[in-house]
């Protein structure tokens, strides 16, 4: 299975050097895709600000070798594109592989992750974004129409003008739709959001609760984020936003 001529997919691949890395780079010029290589977690973020990837492709025992702190900054990249998370067998040669739980149709894992979803996806940059230190209280519906009575409460570990994370100990679907209240805000109006990744309570020496991105917000509410998140007293770091290539 090959990508028509019309259709240019670009792929980028996480995988250090050695046997693998050779296998997953002969198995996509077989199935047609152009891709770039790395080899650690930074470089892969620093790839993804200069050039728009239709989907990564992620060697699951590099993923695993990666310090912690490293894994927790990508685990909203990660997300935010279609990914094949592979391994390869040294004995037979056989590439395994899995995306959103589906196995390969084909028997090719990588062409079929090429053609069934990275070439309908369009392509995306990352963009950095400041990231404050900010603890907002924050009401947290499951439904649209938002019955502030019925709405977990949560407060904020550090915001984004492209989402926060939301320190919780209630369980959420990965790409949950969520709408949120954040009680030190003027505007009212429910945010919409969307969970992005998950932390599990005992999961390691970090806060239990979900990365969020915000899909929906009001001028005025991103006006007064904006506000929160250029003043002095914030902690600030970088964060990333996913922007679809021009």
């Amino acid at each position: 299975m090959t990508v028509s001529r019309e259709k240019h997919v670009r792929v980028l691949l996480l995988a250090e050097q050695g046997e693998a890395k050779e296998a997953y780079r002969a198995a996509l010029a077989v199935a047609g895709a152009e891709h770039d290589a790395v080899e650690d977690l930074p470089s892969l973020r620093a790839r993804l600000r200069e050039s728009a990837y239709h989907g990564l492709l992620v060697d699951v025992p590099t993923l695993i070798k990666a310090p912690a702190g490293e894994k927790r900054l990508v685990h909203e990249v990660l997300e935010s594109y279609p990914v094949l998370r592979l391994r390869h067998d040294p004995h037979d040669g056989r590439i395994h592989g899995l995306y959103y739980g589906q196995p390969a149709q084909s028997g090719n894992i990588v062409a079929d992750f090429v053609h069934l979803e990275a070439a309908v996806f369009s392509p995306r940059i990352l963009r950095v974004q400041p990231r404050g230190d900010l603890v907002f209280n924050v009401l947290v519906s499951r439904a649209e129409t938002f019955a502030e009575d019925q709405a977990e409460r949560s407060v904020t570990v550090n915001v984004s003008q492209g989402g926060c994370f939301l320190c919780s100990f209630a369980e959420f679907a990965d790409r949950q739709r969520l709408w949120l209240r954040i009680r030190e805000f003027a505007d009212q109006t429910p945010i919409a959001a969307q969970v992005r990744w998950r932390v599990a309570w005992g999961a390691g020496m970090e806060a239990p609760g979900v990365g969020v991105s915000f899909t929906e917000m009001t001028e005025s509410q991103r006006q007064e984020l904006d506000g929160w998140l250029t003043g002095d007293r914030v902690s600030k770091s970088l964060t990333y936003s996913i922007e679809r290539a021009p």
